[in-house]
């Protein structure tokens, strides 16, 4: 059951938009989405329906304990209820206690998973060592250690002082029940075989109870779970549209118009995006340039429908594209981000994105020397079916920062979708590479439309416009000599820049003079 539940909250994860599962808000709602299925058969789910079943198995054998108590003495039935409820009371109320103070302490337990994370990560062990890290991880590690342990301490305590009243109105209940059968086995009034059968009931009666309260007290625990749980599924869903509509011209590089377009990331006042009005024309090749936060990768993710724009319109050759279905909207899509990464699947399986036996072998290995990443995949013992990364495969091949990016863009060529979004595709190649790619940028975007994001300017002359971006606004565009010539942002940057670069034209350089 609960292995099912997983992959229903797997497929929620996949559908919702992505703004939905970026946003803290909804990361909240993921975590507690998982709860419902990732923690163990106790809990979520499995725990809850478990505790039902359990719950309705112990009410019928409580009754006929009662019945059969009962019809022997109503006061003994009563001594047994009044020796047990104040104990199931208590313990409902360590657990309600628990309950409340759970989530403070949840946010420990997180806090130091993170530390123990961070501490086993290859990738932080040469600055831990270098910068000298020990001590401090160690004393946040004592330091969360201890708050854990003070609520744990805290919840201990009400449950021995539970367990306490417990032992303690039990010897009570025990020797008042106990006392008054062997009296009545003493007067003659029952055999030996009907005390041993009263005494067990006498002790079944609590246990009965105990376990009735322990189902109820785990049914509200695990129903605040799954409150969560139902809250996710119920999170991000929005009823699409009946005249929602194909891509048209599909397959074909396509026009692209943002009117008056805004957007504010939630809980932010300050739009990332301002009034933004901008025609990308089919086939044309679009450099986007501007300093760190100038909105660059904002703009990309509302282009690729990743979000929706606060305000304004974004148009597909003449279409709103909040009439048209993202499934088939991010079809027209290949984009490369600039922070690349490989599943730990195959290489063919990270290129192609589907299963072995619907793979096109013939497309992976052309996408694969298109992006320069052929001849290393190759001298793998497996080629393209070699796994990569260690978390599945122990044999698994670890790519370098040069090598993911090219996988990522033998991703985005196999897709071969009409409209083609590089966002820094050469941030971690070398001088060498990094030149190469420039000199395949046109016959990779070949009768596409396509966007190039880059700092390094010089990467620019290669495109048809250039827009030059400042506080989410396109303050500038222009060819790559047009915008030197104006000598104004763009130039400034580009001069800053061009004294790294060796085949900068003196020439060039003069333009901002």
């Amino acid at each position: 059951m609960r292995v099912n539940f997983v992959v229903n909250v797997a497929d929620h994860i996949f559908d919702l938009e992505y703004a939905c599962v970026e946003s803290p808000k909804g990361q909240e709602k993921i975590q507690k989405g998982m709860e419902g299925c990732y923690c163990n058969n106790d809990s979520g789910i499995e725990g809850y329906l478990a505790n039902f079943s359990s719950l309705f198995i112990n009410v019928l054998g409580l009754l006929l304990y009662a019945i059969v108590a009962g019809r022997q003495s109503f006061l003994i039935l009563l001594v047994l209820i009044g020796s047990t409820l104040p104990v199931c009371l208590l313990n409902l109320y360590g657990e309600g206690y628990e309950r409340k103070h759970r989530q403070e302490q949840r946010k420990e337990l997180i806090k130091f998973q993170y530390l123990c994370d961070a501490s086993m990560d290859v990738k932080n062990s040469k600055d831990i060592r270098l910068y000298k890290i020990k001590e401090w991880f160690l004393n946040a590690f004592s330091n969360t250690e201890n708050k854990i342990i003070d609520y744990t301490r805290s919840f201990v305590n009400h449950y021995y002082i539970a367990k306490g009243c417990d032992k303690i109105l039990g010897l009570i209940r025990n020797a008042v029940v106990y006392g008054y059968f062997i009296y009545l086995m003493q007067q003659g009034k029952i055999t030996i075989s009907q005390l041993i059968l009263f005494v067990g009931i006498a002790s079944g009666f609590s246990k009965w109870i105990n376990d009735i309260f322990f189902d109820w007290s785990e049914i509200i625990r695990n129903g605040i779970i799954m409150d969560g749980c139902w809250d996710f599924f119920d999170y991000g869903v929005k009823e699409e549209a009946a005249d929602v509509s194909k891509v048209n011209n599909k397959g074909i590089a396509h026009e692209i118009r943002f009117e008056h377009v805004s957007y504010c990331y939630p809980g932010k006042e300050e739009a990332a995006i301002h009034d933004l009005t901008l025609t990308i024309h089919p086939k044309e090749k679009i450099a986007l340039v501007g300093v760190n936060g100038a909105g660059k990768s904002t703009l990309i993710k509302l282009m690729c429908g990743l979000y929706r724009p606060t305000s304004g319109k974004i148009y597909l050759d003449g279409c709103d594209i909040s009439g048209i279905a993202l499934k088939d909207y991010y079809e027209e899509f290949s984009v490369v981000f600039q922070d690349v990464f490989s599943f730990s699947f195959s290489v063919g399986e990270n290129v192609s994105c589907m299963e072995k036996d619907k793979q096109d072998e013939g497309a992976i290995n052309t996408s694969l020397k298109k992006s320069d990443l052929y001849a290393r995949v190759m001298s793998f013992s497996n080629g393209s079916s070699t796994m990569l990364g260690k978390d599945v495969s122990s044999d698994g091949v670890e790519l370098s920062g040069g090598e993911l990016q090219k996988l990522m863009l033998a991703r985005a060529l196999y897709k071969n979708a009409p409209i083609v979004i590089l966002d820094e595709p050469t941030a971690a190649l070398d001088p060498i590479a990094e030149s190469d790619m420039y000199e395949k940028y046109h016959s990779l975007t070949k009768n596409k439309t396509s966007v190039f994001i880059s700092h390094r300017l010089s990467s620019t002359k290669f495109c048809d416009r250039i827009l030059f971006m400042e506080n989410g606004r396109i303050t500038e565009e222009g060819t790559h000599r047009e915008l030197l010539r104006a000598n104004r942002g763009y130039a400034k940057m580009f001069r800053v820049q061009a004294h790294y670069y060796n085949d900068v034209s003196e020439s060039e350089v003069a333009y901002d003079a």
